[in-house]
Formats: C-alpha cells, structure tokens, sequence
C-alpha cells in the first residue's frame, strides 16, 4: 500500500473511531446543503487524485479531502462550531474565516460594444461560454436562473439580479439575499482602438463554499471562478468574432517520423 493510500485509510479509520465518543451537540449539523456537496465533491476529487497519483504530499491531500467528504457527508464541521457558526446562520458570507476573492479579467474582441452588450443581456448565451454552466434562465425582467455543474458532477442552482444596465458599456449583477453562492460583477465595454474593436473588462467579487479552503482546493482541481474566467472570456470572443468555438476536432494530427 503506498503513502497516500495508507494515509487516507488511517485517516477515516481515525475518523470511525472518534466520530462515537462525540457529543450530541458536536454532531449537531452546522454547515449550509450547498457547502455539504462541495465539500463531498471536492473532497472525492482529492481522494481519487491521491490514491491515482502516490506521492507524500498527495497523501496530504488525500487526508484533506477525507476530512472534506467526511464533512460534508455529516454536516458538521468542529471548526465553525469552535467559533460558534450556527445552521440557520451557516451560509457562505457568514463563515467567520471567509473574504470576498476578487477576480479581474480584459480581452479584445473584434466586435462592437452594442454587438456585445446584445449577446451578453441574452440569458441563455450565458451556457455558450461557460461550460460549466448549462442553463440560464430569465424568470422576470432582470432576475437569472442558474444552473451549473460543480466538482463531482454536483448540480447547482442560485438566482442573481441585474443590478446595472446601460447597453453597449456595461451589465452589472449580483446574487439574491439568502443564496449560500454570494457574489457580484459586472462586464464594462470600451471601444478599442479598430473600427469595431471593444476591450471587454470581467470583474467579480464572490465567497466561495467553505471560504479561503474551498477556494485553495477549487484552484488545485481546476473548479474555481479564477480558473473558469479567463477561459470563458475567450470562449466568448471565438463566438463572437467567430461565430463557433474554436476545436481540433475533426483536424488532421501530425505523426513523429520514425
């Protein structure tokens, strides 16, 4: 067996052991539903990678992601209960440990603003470049639905509202009251120096589930919005400037010589 396997198996057999002798109260859930299936999704992630990859600092991670879906899987974490987090209280923005992560993005496309600006104000393009978002719905004027897949094909589902509309400059957003993903942002339109050029500007603020953690741990398995921003930025551009993304697919593939 090597390091991480090893590790991992100590570390829930640990976690069998003591999980008996706690108290009534320790046990009591404290962590919001959608924090519970992030925490099992990406604590599965780090387990498979582990066991996949065998390496010392692996197997660190190994127990870090044993403990998540351990977590996530009872719903009770000893360190929001040290600091007195309670369940109706256990959102993202309420986390004692959390802050808001900022993510600023530019690109170029060869579009103009008001070009733009009509296919960003489109709910349902919102799925074309984001591949991880697979439906945006406008219930009312100005009020998305979100739904989107998360680590471990966990599904998940939120509201936001538009909060800034001024057409070929900027659209600006941010989430309803109660929802465990709290964030905003906004998209600004600038013209470039071409004809029909526009710098496009993406920022956005957010907490993400289990707060600095969730975020250390989405930057490792790829699933976090710093990593998705600059791609969906350009996937957004090849439609645009394009119209399709761009792929290899169907492309003929050089050989090496023998």
């Amino acid at each position: 067996m090597s390091f991480s396997q090893h590790a991992i198996h100590q570390g829930y057999q640990g976690q069998r052991i003591a999980s008996p002798g706690r108290s009534d109260s320790e046990q009591k859930m404290n962590i919001g539903e959608l924090e519970r299936v992030v925490s099992v999704g990406l604590g599965s992630l780090l387990v498979a990678h582990a066991i996949k990859h065998p390496s010392i600092i692996n197997g660190m991670l190994g127990l870090i992601g044993g403990a998540m879906t351990y977590r996530g899987a009872t719903g009770h974490c000893p360190a929001y209960h040290a600091l007195g987090v309670k369940p109706d209280s256990a959102t993202a923005a309420s986390h004692p440990l959390n802050r808001p992560i900022v993510v600023e993005k530019y690109t170029a496309i060869e579009r103009t603003p008001d070009d733009i600006y009509a296919y960003i104000r489109e709910a349902k393009n919102m799925a074309e470049f984001m591949p991880n978002v697979k439906s945006v719905e406008e219930l009312s004027p100005g009020v998305w639905e979100w739904t989107a897949e998360g680590p471990g094909k966990a599904v998940f589902r939120w509201k936001s509202q538009l909060t800034d509309q001024i057409p070929g400059k900027r659209l600006a957003w941010e989430t309803l009251p109660g929802s465990e993903m709290t964030s905003r942002g906004a998209t600004e339109l600038t013209p470039g120096s071409s004809e029909r050029g526009t710098t496009v500007k993406f920022t956005m603020e957010y907490v993400p589930p289990m707060g600095l953690l969730g975020e250390a741990v989405g930057r490792i398995t790829g699933h976090s919005p710093q990593a998705h921003a600059g791609r969906h930025l350009q996937l957004m551009k090849e439609i645009l400037e394009a119209g399709e993304k761009a792929t290899i697919k169907g492309q003929p593939r050089g050989r090496p010589r023998k």
